[in-house]
């Protein structure tokens, strides 16, 4: 016995017991139809027929037993637990009945509608003909509820995503109109989504049957353990020397260089900024029309007509026109905006490299296979994402001027911005000056591994500097985290979801899931209606309350101890779900580890008295709340860049002291 949905038509995607509000919904509907749309014919001779007539009485009937399955698919849905479904077995047979009860009210609602046309109203008043009209019009928004339930339980399923997976790019069409079809949606390269595609159906494949609500009810129990647990990054284990990190890795600069990676985004992400940011873009825009037309088209690259995006790039960087070197917004796959310029400020070259902002971004986020890194002397072997490798090694082919080869092709952009450093500041700017490289999320990634290709050369060893804003978590092997330590600072805010994803972090959430299905013994609505009613206890500003200890609902053993059939069945199904880990843990083995790049700042967000606060910690790359994904509310919304500049903005407030990041406690 599985827990998806067996009726006598076919099995369903969703279990047995995901029908007690759907259930609930209905009884609620056929009371209210009965109750206050349903009104008896006058029997006075307004009519000179009798058929609506029997057609009401039929449809009473209907909406009676209507009632009575839907009582009794509600009352079914809430037996059992998880795990144990023997309770709903009869549960496909109800479904089924329910489905036959709806066709026949199609049915007579057509036959009742053909015949409101035909009956003589002549004879009655207009409160019954209109009674009757706003009857049969509430009784057509029935119908289209219920067809939506013929189609759901009796049509067979499309699979929607299986053809887009396998037919869309699989073998039902030939590779040349595949290939055609996608270059219709921008995409140029066919056997990128092919590998992405192949990819996901490694996570997705069904080993098992396990409906959407199974994982819900997975992903609240693992929470409610991750809250229990301690903070994980209170970890003696983990240990990095502060007397080691190079003295320009502190928050205030990284502070400076987010306002270069959040600049990369343009104008968007700088109207989010502030309630008046969009009258400062459009006050800029008048300002600054004149000086942008001055600029050589070979400098602004795919920007709007009204250059705006070079305008966002101004106002969150604080640049003149004359700072800004190169920009370019040509967004395909592996080939990302970003833009170089000269920060006075700081005595530097800034490369900033914008984040996933596109279908295309997407693409090269989801094409997570390794790849190897080749360096000059092979000295180290290091292997990365391979599709933020790919977007890395093409900007960094722009950045010196050279060819896949290593050929010199032409003037490079940073010659040209150390030209234009010249002019500005002199002939010995370009000595005194340090090259920075920065990025938020996917451009981080990209600046890391970046950094790594640069290093190789002499004149950008001593002047290297690299600012990684919530990087990919799965980015680089071992030995590449560790090279690229002494010039890359990777910042992490609390939560965030994609510092720890990666391909391993993923099957280890999938892991929990299926041991935690293997052994819950516990009704889905319990676990269900405990989250729900913790959310709405804390929308409403109540005490926050934690979900309910379900051990209660063990105390007598497991539910299907003295059922034998039960035990078979359950039996059964734990033995699928063991075979689906071993399967998830083989698969996960082919797999190496990736970790974030460089030295890690980790800043830990915790309640104040008054608002929320903030605590930096330097992190081994190995520490565990780097490679867990952790469940809460913050996950999203820890990786925005403006969350994160709110974070550096309160820990660089106290300008009368010493920073707080530099009194904070150093795990070690």
């Amino acid at each position: 016995m599985m827990p998806c949905l067996v009726s006598p038509i076919r099995k369903h995607k969703i279990g047995s017991d995901d029908l007690v509000v759907p259930a609930a919904a209905e009884m609620a509907a056929y009371i209210w139809f009965f109750c206050f749309v349903k009104n008896p014919f006058v029997k006075d001779g307004c009519f000179n027929s009798t058929l609506l007539q029997n057609y009401d009485l039929c449809g009473s009937i209907l909406i009676g037993i209507g009632l009575i399955l839907s009582i009794l698919i509600f009352h079914t849905s809430l037996k059992g637990t998880v795990i144990n479904t023997i309770p709903r077995q009869h549960m496909g047979k109800l479904v089924f009945a329910k489905l036959i009860v709806d066709i026949i009210t199609v049915g007579l609602v057509s036959l009742s509608t053909c015949s409101f046309f035909f009956v003589d109203f002549s004879s009655c008043s207009e409160v019954v003909y209109f009674t009757l009209f706003r009857q049969l019009v509430v009784s057509w928004l029935v119908v289209f509820v219920i067809l939506v339930n013929i189609w759901h339980w009796a049509v067979p399923s499309l699979k929607f995503l299986d053809w887009i997976c396998c037919g869309f790019l699989g073998s039902n069409l030939s590779a040349e109109i595949k290939e055609r079809l996608w270059k219709l949606f921008g995409f140029d390269n066919y056997s990128v989504l092919n590998g992405v595609v192949d990819l996901l159906m490694k996570f997705f494949k069904e080993q098992v049957d396990i409906v959407p609500t199974d994982i819900l009810v997975a992903l609240i129990l693992i929470k409610e353990q991750q809250t229990l647990k301690q903070q994980p990054f209170m970890l003696s284990s983990c240990s990095t020397a502060s007397s080691k990190r190079p003295t320009w890795m502190n928050v205030t600069l990284a502070r400076h260089y987010l306002q270069f990676a959040m600049g990369s985004f343009g104008w968007m992400l700088y109207v989010l900024t502030g309630p008046f940011a969009f009258l400062k873009l459009m006050a800029s825009l008048l300002k600054s029309s004149s000086s942008l037309k001055k600029k050589k088209k070979d400098d602004i690259i795919d920007d709007s007509f009204l250059m705006l995006n070079t305008i966002g790039i101004q106002l969150h960087a604080g640049l003149s026109i004359e700072e800004i070197v190169y920009v370019s917004f040509y967004n395909r796959e592996f080939e990302v905006p970003f833009f170089i310029a000269i920060d006075r400020l700081q005595k530097s070259i800034v490369v900033a490299i914008r984040g996933s902002l596109s279908v295309h971004d997407l693409v090269t986020d989801l094409t997570a296979l390794e790849g190897e890194i080749l360096l000059f002397d092979n000295s180290v072997t290091m292997t990365a994402h391979s599709g933020i490798l790919h977007v890395a090694q093409n900007l960094y082919h722009k950045l010196l001027g050279i060819d896949k080869t290593g050929s010199v092709v032409g003037k490079g952009l940073l010659e040209k911005a150390e030209k234009q450093l010249s002019t500005l500041e002199g002939p010995r700017a370009s000595t005194e000056y340090n090259l920075v490289i920065t990025g938020h999320s996917l451009g981080a990634g990209v600046a890391a591994i970046l950094g790594i290709l640069l290093y190789q050369h002499e004149e950008y060893q001593e002047k290297l500097r690299c600012f990684a804003f919530s990087p990919p978590g799965g980015l680089l092997s071992l030995m590449g985290a560790i090279h690229c330590e002494p010039f890359t600072v990777s910042v992490v805010l609390g939560d965030d979801l994609v510092t720890k994803l990666s391909i391993c972090s993923i099957f280890d959430l999938k892991l929990k899931v299926l041991n935690i299905l293997k052994n819950c013994d516990v009704p889905k609505h319990a676990i269900i209606g405990s989250w729900l009613q913790e959310k709405l206890i804390g929308l409403f500003g109540w005490q926050f309350v934690c979900l309910r200890n379900h051990s209660n609902w063990m105390q007598s053993g497991p539910s299907w101890a003295r059922d034998e059939k039960a035990l078979q069945a359950v039996t059964s199904y734990q033995n699928h779900l063991q075979e689906a880990i071993n399967s998830t843990v083989d698969e996960k083995s082919k797999y190496n580890r990736l970790y974030l790049p460089g030295t890690i700042l980790y800043l830990h967000q915790f309640s104040g008295t008054r608002v929320k606060c903030y605590r930096t910690y330097w992190l081994c790359r190995d520490a565990e709340t780097l490679g867990e994904i952790i469940l809460s509310p913050n996950t999203i919304h820890h990786h925005r860049p403006l969350f994160l500049k709110r974070a550096l903005d309160v820990l660089c407030c106290d300008t009368k002291g010493p920073s707080r990041a530099e009194v904070a406690m150093t795990i070690s």
